[in-house]
């Protein structure tokens, strides 16, 4: 498919219009046909610039992270999606976008469940010590019964 001929019809909204509905529409429109093209990079830095504006839509820009988040999939980079995902989700943790954001992050974990261990840098510690438990005496109602001989 050529993405490049939408990539240059929303391009040129989204140079123009200043009404945050439409603008956003019209990145994120642009930042998606980016990716497919030979400008990839250029697509990843419109969506995650679109996804950190405030002056923006909250479902604009959840979409722009749940976009980024499907493309890192698409391309095996299960961190990279992780990522995104998380982003996504403390940013509009209730909103559409994380619900799918959460089925995709499921289908991420099925399809690479070792991708999902986190291996620690650092050793973990060595886990603490007990004391060793004292010895019930005969009036610790929890004690059992002396064994009859």
């Amino acid at each position: 498919a050529r993405f490049d001929e939408p990539a240059r019809d929303y391009a040129a909204p989204a140079a123009v219009v200043h009404d945050p509905l439409l603008i956003g529409r019209a990145r994120l429109g642009e930042g998606a046909a980016n990716l497919k093209t030979a400008q990839t990079s250029l697509g990843e830095q419109q969506l995650t610039k679109l996804a950190e504006d405030a002056a923006l839509l909250m479902a604009h820009r959840s979409q722009a992270w749940y976009i980024l988040a499907a493309h890192a999939a698409g391309t095996g980079d299960v961190a990279k999606a992780r990522d995104t995902i998380g982003r996504l989700k403390a940013m509009d943790p209730e909103g559409e976008w994380a619900s799918l954001a959460s089925a995709l992050q499921t289908r991420i974990d099925t399809e690479n469940p070792t991708a999902s261990l986190e291996i620690p840098s650092e050793p973990m510690p060595a886990p603490a010590t007990s004391p060793a438990p004292e010895a019930a005496t005969p009036s610790d109602p929890a004690a059992p019964a002396p064994a009859s001989p």
